[in-house]
């Protein structure tokens, strides 16, 4: 029996190889321009704008999207119905997202709200231990809302810290390994 040819593919295997390959090549900063150009000429929902640049990948143009409203440089503002039937948000360029076409800012994406999300449940257990400030934790569950309301404008925060945490909320935030925002209503 012979051995197996190690693979001498440079094909991404993997969902991260293939960001990390995009992020290499500074592809992502280019279509994440091209991206919003196609928004700031005519407000679209993210399928128009995968149509509209047809020599991108469509899974390559969605994180663009994310990463455009994480900047500011992007809204969601009403709905219109895709092909499929389902409504599906309208993207608008806001002023920095003009700013940021004209060459004036290079705003930062912001962190996805699975790394928000992640810092609130971290800051939720040191206060609890007594590590933290409440102050912290409000902080870091408005940074997250903000973002989550940016990303569904619909979407209203279950939660409320101004009477503070309750004995229960207390325990399961020290206990359960995958705390939810949403386990707080």
């Amino acid at each position: 029996m012979s051995k197996p040819e190690p693979n001498t593919d440079t094909t991404p295997q993997t969902t991260r190889q293939s960001y990390q390959a995009i992020r290499d090549s500074a592809d992502d900063v280019a279509l994440r321009k091209r991206v919003a150009a196609v928004i700031a000429m005519q407000p679209s929902t993210t399928l128009e704008v995968t149509e509209s640049l047809t020599d991108a990948s469509r899974n390559a143009v969605r994180p663009r999207v994310n990463e455009l409203m994480r900047m500011g440089c992007v809204i969601r503002e009403g709905k219109r119905e895709n092909p499929s039937g389902k409504d599906a948000y309208v993207h608008h360029i806001t002023d920095t997202g003009e700013r940021y076409l004209a060459g004036e800012c290079d705003p930062t994406p912001n962190p996805p709200l699975s790394e928000l999300q992640a810092e609130v449940v971290k800051i939720a257990r040191a206060y609890c231990a007594g590590e933290s400030e409440q102050e912290a934790l409000e902080d870091a569950i408005e940074t997250h809302d903000d973002m989550k309301q940016r990303r569904n404008p619909e979407w209203e925060p279950p939660h409320t810290l101004s009477s503070g945490l309750t004995e229960a909320e207390r325990e399961k935030i020290r206990n359960d390994p995958v705390l939810e925002l949403s386990d707080f209503k």
